[in-house]
């Protein structure tokens, strides 16, 4: 015996639609979109590790190496042939003098030492760093724009820069100055009164 309940249709059945199949998903368009969000977070996670915001674990065979000298605002790059190349953590960003406008130069600064005992100095000398950077900020303030944009001018200040930092190192020297990340850029002009 039936009775009218078994009769009624389930009300959560889907109900297919008039005309058109039933949407499915397509596995392309999942693939596609983990892999742009897969690939948008190692360039933010690429970005964060260049500024220094995260902190990158040293290479196997380099941690505890006598010359690691982040804690001082150095962080060691590489050692080949025997010379060690440091960056010094904050990225520079500095007005340049001169009267044909305003210019900004962002730089990431880093030097080509002979010996680890020079990375190991400045570690246990936190007062050698703070003069290395102020050194390098004077120096490139008092540049402008026309004399590093032409000829040699960029050369000519990694040669100031290389013989006035070596004034402050006693335990070797300063090989090379080497800019790792370079920029210009004008500052807008804002009218009077703004």
């Amino acid at each position: 015996m039936s009775t009218p309940l078994d009769k009624k249709p389930d009300r959560f059945a889907a109900k297919p639609r008039a005309g058109k199949a039933p949407k499915r998903k397509s596995k392309f368009r999942r693939t596609l979109f983990a892999a742009l969000i897969g690939a948008l977070l190692a360039v933010v996670a690429y970005l964060l590790i260049n500024q220094g915001f995260l902190p990158v674990t040293p290479a196997p065979g380099e941690e505890g190496q006598e010359g690691d000298v982040s804690a001082a605002g150095f962080d060691f790059v590489s050692d080949e042939r025997n010379r060690i190349i440091l960056r010094i953590k904050p990225t520079f960003i500095v007005n340049l003098a001169g009267l044909e406008g305003k210019y900004l130069m962002r730089v990431q600064v880093r030097l080509e030492v002979d010996k680890r005992a020079v990375a190991q100095e400045l570690n246990s000398e936190p007062a050698k760093y703070h003069r290395l950077v102020d050194e390098i900020l004077t120096i490139i303030k008092s540049r402008s724009y026309a004399e590093l944009a032409f000829d040699d001018g960029i050369e000519k200040l990694k040669g100031e820069l290389r013989d006035r930092l070596n004034r402050y190192i006693s335990s070797g020297r300063i090989i090379r100055v080497l800019f790792h990340e370079l920029l210009f850029d004008r500052t807008p002009d804002y009218p009077a009164g703004s």
